[in-house]
């Protein structure tokens, strides 16, 4: 939802920040949004067939810590996921 957009800056695109970055704030209040509902975001892990093909299942269904904010829409320091979820 942010990764393409040039009035965020770069380093939060395509994250739980960039998604709570002001502009998308705003942009969510001119288009009369008043809730956002992300899924899945929790911690998961793919089907072996799937690592095996190179591929990768981004819906999430196998959840290894369904309240762990997945680090990959983080800024990617570990453990710091669920502040930056959070904040």
């Amino acid at each position: 939802m942010t990764f393409m957009r040039e009035d965020i800056p770069k380093d939060i695109r395509g994250t739980y920040s960039g998604l709570s970055s002001p502009s998308m704030i705003q942009y969510f209040k001119d288009l009369g949004i008043t809730s956002v509902e992300l899924m899945p975001i929790h911690h998961h892990v793919d089907d072996m067939i799937l690592v095996r093909s190179g591929l990768s299942n981004y819906w999430g269904y196998n959840t290894i810590a369904y309240f762990a904010p997945d680090i990959r829409y983080s800024l990617g320091n570990p453990g710091s996921q669920v502040l930056e979820f959070k904040n």
